[in-house]
C-alpha cells in the first residue's frame, strides 16, 4: 500500500481509506514517523519481549494492548458483538516459547491487515453511525482514537527497545 504523499492526492481519498492508510502505517510502515510496529518487533527476541524494566510494562504486554483493541474492533466490524474492558487489555496470554511469541505476532499481523480491509470496505456514512451503542461514539471516533492509542504505545515500545539495547544484558535486539 502506498500512502499518499501530497495534499491534493490525500483529498481525493475517501475517509474510510485514509483511515485505512494509517492503520496499515501504525503496523507495517509508509507513516510519516518511520516507526511501526512491524519494525519495532520483527527482531526482538521473547526473552527481550518479556523483559521488564521497572514499573514499566513490557514490549509482550504493550504489543497485546495496543492489538487487544484493534481485535475488540474487528470483532465488530466482522459482525459481532463488541467484547472488551480495560481490565484484560493487558492481560496477554502467557508466552514460554519462541514459537508461541512468533505466531502471536503473525496472529497481530494477520488481524491487521484485515482490520485495515474491513475498515477500508466501510461504507462512508457508517462512519458517522454509533459503534455498537451511541455512548462509545462512531464508528469514525474509534477507529482514529485506536489508532492513536496504539501510536502512543508504540513510542513506549520504541523506546524500551533503546533501552533493552543499551543495557546490554544479553537480550539481544538488533
Amino acid at each position: 500500500m502506498v500512502v499518499p504523499t501530497c495534499t491534493s492526492e490525500h483529498n481525493r481519498m475517501s475517509n474510510t481509506h485514509i483511515l485505512a492508510a494509517r492503520i496499515h502505517g501504525l503496523y507495517f510502515g509508509e507513516n510519516w514517523t518511520s516507526v511501526h510496529l512491524q519494525g519495532l518487533l520483527h527482531d526482538i527476541p521473547l526473552s527481550a519481549a518479556m523483559h521488564q524494566i521497572g514499573g514499566a510494562n513490557t514490549i509482550l504486554a504493550l504489543a497485546y494492548h495496543l492489538h487487544y483493541y484493534t481485535k475488540a474492533q474487528l470483532d465488530v466490524l466482522r459482525g459481532g458483538t463488541l467484547n472488551a474492558d480495560d481490565q484484560r487489555s493487558f492481560a496477554h496470554p502467557e508466552i514460554v516459547q519462541d514459537e508461541e511469541w512468533n505466531a502471536f505476532r503473525e496472529t497481530i499481523w494477520a488481524e491487521a491487515r484485515e482490520y485495515c480491509e474491513r475498515v477500508r470496505q466501510l461504507d462512508e456514512a457508517t462512519l458517522d453511525m454509533p459503534f455498537v451503542e451511541e455512548r462509545y461514539g462512531t464508528y469514525r471516533s474509534n477507529i482514529a482514537g485506536n489508532i492513536d492509542h496504539a501510536y502512543y504505545h508504540l513510542g513506549q515500545i520504541s523506546m524500551l527497545r533503546r533501552l533493552i539495547r543499551a543495557a546490554g544484558d544479553g537480550l539481544s535486539v538488533q
